[in-house]
């Protein structure tokens, strides 16, 4: 006669806190095969948390780059050039411009535009 195993495991990330559940129905091996069986479940639980593990690694450097970016940017009134964080600010090569900013700190691409405001001051200013 034939008989089944169905297995409940709890996956959990690398804090211990748990994110999923590995349910698997098998037929029970014969007990000479039960040591494989065992080494090859084993693997692939270990797999799982590997991957799980490098997810969540990932997903916290991105949590604090968004973090980082959410605090204060100094930026100049003026020139509209951005300080570097952590640098000095009397150093004149710690403020870049804020396209150079962008391109360092994300992935975004920054395209130019003008917006209605500036462009009445820009047709102002040369009589268009």
């Amino acid at each position: 006669s034939r008989s089944f195993i169905l297995q409940f495991t709890a996956i959990r990330n690398f804090t211990g806190r748990q994110i999923a559940f590995w349910v698997f129905l098998h037929e029970s091996p014969p007990l000479e095969d039960l040591r494989a069986h065992v080494i090859f479940t084993t693997a692939v639980f270990l797999f799982i948390m590997l991957l799980a593990g490098g997810a969540m690694l990932w997903l916290n450097r991105i949590h604090k780059k968004l973090q980082e970016m959410a605090s204060f940017l100094p930026v100049c009134a003026t020139c509209k050039k951005v300080r570097q964080v952590d640098s000095d600010s009397d150093d004149p090569s710690s403020w870049i411009p804020l396209e150079k900013y962008f391109a360092q700190q994300t992935a975004a691409q920054i395209t130019h535009g003008i917006c209605p405001e500036c462009l009445r001051q820009v047709m102002k200013e040369n009589d268009l």
